[in-house]
């Protein structure tokens, strides 16, 4: 019910918004036709399956299922269609929902089913016209060709090439094009009507393959067709160009496919006209129970003529191999009718109904038969070529898949850009050289000029002559000034050096003689016996401080290590001390101590306390040193009660190993001393004499900067001259062996993609290919600036006008002179 919603409808949505967004004012006339002729067929389409879906949809489980297809169609429909530019997906899409379709077959339904399965097909054709139409004024963004699977650029250049050659001579020539599909028996005709001997030769299975001598066009084998571009022979007997064209499955990969197409299309704009379009179809094809062969042939049809099949119907032409010669076009013509009222599948209906409308267009010639039959066939076949009014190349459409000519596109643009790119750098480089060439004849002006202002003013012939040489007078006396000094100071310092040296050897004996080591003098215990312990009064812990010295005059020391090891004894009878705490508490009870004395006695018992309990209890602390005197003191701390005070005192002292040489060594320090004296005053003599030196050097800058002042700036100003001409010929040099190299490789290029530029001679390729014009425009303002000529362009909207237009233009003036003469 809802399959006109789902494919036509949607379809129709798919033209209208493409319409409406390019705007129906900016469409010519012919895409306005050609949209009312889509729309038309649309309809018509969804008019003749209405009723066989109404009756398809009653039964209850087919309709379930179908109706499960349709909903699948409806949401993926939508998606798919939501971009129409994604041509290549949209139709791999479409193609599995017709698989999907195809599935749903039952034998009562097939005569329902099948026009609805061909409607799909045709809409998926029609899909394609839409977008192709679509995508004309909507330019898509340029895909890199590289990035096509399957599609080979050296590959495609090489069948480029060899089509090209094989299509320059018929350029402005007559041709008969002979299509037809795989093991048509295409080329054993064409070979059968250049006069070759044919002759049949039995392969695997009992099968007949033809052989031909001489073999003009190449005899397929193994089902494999060796046509892959259109080639075109002159039959010297009638003096006509037959060109025999790739068949529908001739290729095997994406570059062949491409090629095919191309080729086949340049063909037909190559050629002056098409004189008929010949279709061979083996006697096979009306035995096919899917019309194979019927079906390709109709396609072909409608892919070179498109909408203009109608206007060019008398010259296409129908060759039936393979058949008996006997074979009558009456009995063609009652076979086609039996066939009509079997068959229903869209295309082959159509195809059958184009045959039997034109039988005297259609001709029985079996190739490999030598018959009367055959020959009188033959004849009549000539005769209706040559009778044919032609069809205009203007008439043929037929382009690539759009896959296939989506990578053209990328593959042409991409060749124009490399070129135009490698052009417009070339260009820049020349432009670069230039204005370096023009730099460098400035430069060697100026260098002349500087090298002649240098040499002036070192013979003195500058006005300020008189001032350089007083200058230079002042310059001397300061070198003069500078040589003395700078022999006082080699003086002075080789005397420091001296002084150094004597001081040095003094330190070494010194260090000699001065040695000691370490050594403990003694070890004191206190207090003295160890061991004693205070007794404190009336209940309080007591903190005591001894103060002890120790001496050794005479007798330096360098170290004094303590160790404490006092014990505590924190035992029941100190802590019931505590608890007594304060003493005269009962007196105090009786008035016998006052409140303040209580208080005081409360807070020195926590004291007490808190120093049995935190400690420490047994400490001595350092409170005066002097090695040198011997003379050492310290304080012991301790708490009366609880405590064995003990504390070990470790003094150690430095042994003399040499004490016979101390008076040697007293006076050897002394005599350092000395010497460090006067090599401190040397040292400040020298010191005094480089900031003289320095400061003469500073005076010696400022004068010759004056005299050298022109001539340094001059020096330097020829230096940056020099380098820079350096540099310009450098840069020069390697800027012309790069604009060679460029243009080497533009040459090299324009050489290897010969036949895309002659292609752009034949072919409108911004209409074809939807190369923009910006671009062919910028590359022929390229081209023409580097070969100061123009690329031969093909362009349909500037070189020619529709036919019907050109007719109209050319028929108006006649009648203007008509009314004049009368």
């Amino acid at each position: 019910m809802c399959l006109y919603k789902v494919v036509a409808t949607r379809q129709l949505q798919v033209l209208s918004s493409s319409t409406q967004r390019l705007g129906l004012d900016e469409m010519t006339v012919e895409q306005q036709t050609r949209f009312a002729a889509l729309t038309k067929r649309q309809s018509e389409a969804v008019i003749k399956t209405l009723d066989g879906l109404q009756k398809l949809m009653e039964e209850r489980e087919f309709g379930e299922q179908l109706r499960g297809v349709l909903t699948e169609f409806n949401e993926r429909s939508y998606e798919v269609l939501a971009n129409p530019i994604l041509i290549e997906e949209t139709l791999v899409r479409f193609t599995e929902l017709k698989r999907e379709f195809v599935g749903c077959y039952e034998p009562r339904f097939s005569f329902v089913l099948a026009p609805l399965v061909q409607l799909l097909a045709i809409q998926v054709q029609n899909f394609g016209f839409a977008i192709d139409f679509a995508t004309r004024r909507v330019q898509l963004p340029i895909e890199p060709w590289l990035g096509y699977a399957g599609f080979d650029p050296e590959e495609f250049e090489l069948f480029l090439q060899e089509a090209v050659s094989s299509m320059r001579h018929i350029k402005d020539q007559e041709i008969v094009m002979v299509g037809g599909n795989t093991n048509a028996g295409k080329s054993t005709l064409l070979n059968r009507l250049f006069g070759g001997q044919l002759t049949k030769s039995i392969i695997g299975l009992g099968g007949i393959s033809a052989e031909s001598s001489p073999e003009l066009f190449k005899i397929g084998n193994e089902y494999k067709s060796q046509t892959i571009i259109p080639l075109a022979l002159m039959e010297q007997t009638k003096e006509i160009l037959f060109c025999d064209c790739p068949g529908f499955e001739d290729y095997s990969t994406a570059t062949e496919e491409a090629v095919s197409a191309l080729s086949t299309y340049l063909v037909t704009k190559t050629a002056k006209s098409v004189k008929t379009l010949i279709m061979v179809l083996p006697v096979t094809a009306f035995s096919d129970e899917r019309g194979r062969n019927l079906k390709d042939a109709f396609r072909t049809i409608t892919r070179f003529l498109g909408s203009n099949l109608g206007a060019n119907q008398d010259s296409i032409l129908f060759v039936i191999t393979k058949a008996p010669s006997t074979t009558t076009s009456e009995q063609v013509g009652f076979a086609i009718s039996q066939l009509l009222d079997s068959v229903q599948d869209i295309e082959v209906r159509q195809m059958l109904t184009l045959m039997l409308d034109h039988l005297d267009n259609i001709f029985v010639i079996d190739a490999l038969d030598t018959s009367s039959q055959t020959q009188d066939q033959t004849k009549a076949l000539f005769s209706k070529i040559m009778e044919s009014r032609g069809i205009a190349t203007d008439d043929f459409i037929y382009v690539p898949e759009n896959a296939s000519k989506n990578q053209l596109q990328g593959f042409i643009s991409r060749v124009l850009e490399d070129t135009r790119v490698l052009m417009t750098s070339y260009f820049d480089l020349q432009n670069h050289i230039q204005r370096s060439e023009n730099r460098l004849t400035v430069l060697a002006e100026e260098l002349e000029e500087v090298t002649s202002s240098i040499s002036k003013i070192r013979s003195g012939k500058l006005d300020k002559v008189s001032e350089v040489s007083e200058l230079a007078r002042v310059s001397e006396e300061i070198r003069s000034k500078l040589v003395s000094l700078k022999k006082t100071l080699e003086d002075e310092e080789r005397e420091v050096a001296s002084f150094e040296d004597e001081f040095a050897t003094k330190k070494t004996e010194l260090d000699t003689l001065n040695t000691s080591e370490e050594l403990e003098h003694k070890e004191l215990i206190y207090p003295n016996p160890p061991g004693s312990v205070a007794n404190g009064t009336d209940g309080f812990f007591m903190l005591e401080r001894h103060r002890h010295e120790f001496e050794y005059k005479g007798n330096p020391f360098t170290r004094v290590e303590v160790y404490c090891e006092g014990i505590t004894h924190p035992d029941v009878g100190n802590l019931f001390h505590v608890a007594q705490v304060p003493g005269g508490f009962f007196r105090g009870l009786f008035g016998g101590t006052s409140i303040e004395e209580l208080k005081t006695a409360f807070q020195q018992a926590r004291v007490n306390v808190h120093a049995i309990l935190h400690g420490p209890y047994d400490e001595f602390t350092e409170t005066k040193s002097d090695p040198k005197k011997g003379e050492y003191e310290g304080t012991y701390r301790t708490l009366h009660y609880g405590i064995t005070p003990k504390v070990t005192i470790t003094v150690y002292g430095e042994k003399r190993h040499h004490p016979e040489h101390s008076k040697r060594i007293t006076f050897i320090s002394e005599e350092m001393v000395t010497l460090q004296k006067d090599i401190d005053k040397k040292e400040q003599d020298v010191g005094n004499i480089k900031s003289e030196i320095k400061r003469l050097k500073q005076q010696l800058v400022e004068v010759s900067s004056d005299i050298d002042k022109y001539i340094r700036e001059q020096g330097t100003r020829k230096v940056e001259l020099e380098t820079e001409e350096t540099d310009i010929q450098c840069f020069l040099r390697d800027a012309r062996e790069q604009a060679s190299q460029k243009k080497k490789e533009i040459e090299s290029l324009q050489r290897q993609f010969s036949n895309v530029f002659f292609l752009l001679g034949c072919v409108d390729v911004s209409q074809v290919f939807s190369i923009p014009e910006a671009t062919l425009d910028a590359f022929q303002e390229q081209y023409i600036r580097f070969n100061n000529t123009p690329l031969p362009m093909f362009r349909n909207s500037s070189v020619r006008v529709p036919h019907f237009e050109a007719q109209t233009r050319t028929a108006r003036p006649r009648r203007r002179g008509r009314g004049r003469r009368r």
